[in-house]
């Protein structure tokens, strides 16, 4: 899978709650990146990673993803508005289901 789908079903899967997928999801290809020795797309997902474990705050990935070049993802029109997206995305999990993975709350909110 390309960066950018892996990417795509993460945000996906979060939105819909579904964390155990959406880790899963970044675990296998983060390996497979390993593997292929893509390494922009393996840093990337290993800092996706650190956040939801709790391991690195969203001001360090806001940092280091200001600091990356994202010209590796293809289809992209404006890189710092996917950059946004991509931690709106997280901030919306993390304070919904209250994200330390593996531990999170799935009926947080009260609603479902």
């Amino acid at each position: 899978m390309d960066v950018n789908d892996v990417i795509e079903v993460f945000k996906d899967s979060i939105d819909q709650g579904d964390l155990v997928n959406a880790y899963s999801v970044l675990a296998k290809n983060l390996e497979r990146y390993k593997h292929a020795r893509k390494i922009k797309q393996e840093k990337l997902l290993q800092h996706i990673i650190n956040v939801i474990e709790g391991n690195e705050s969203m001001d360090d990935f806001s940092k280091f993803l200001e600091n990356e070049d994202l010209s590796f993802i293809p289809y992209i029109e404006s890189y710092e508005q996917y950059k946004q997206s991509l931690m709106d995305h997280i901030v919306y999990a993390m304070n919904r289901y209250n994200i330390k993975y593996p531990s999170y709350d799935a009926k947080r909110c009260g609603d479902l």
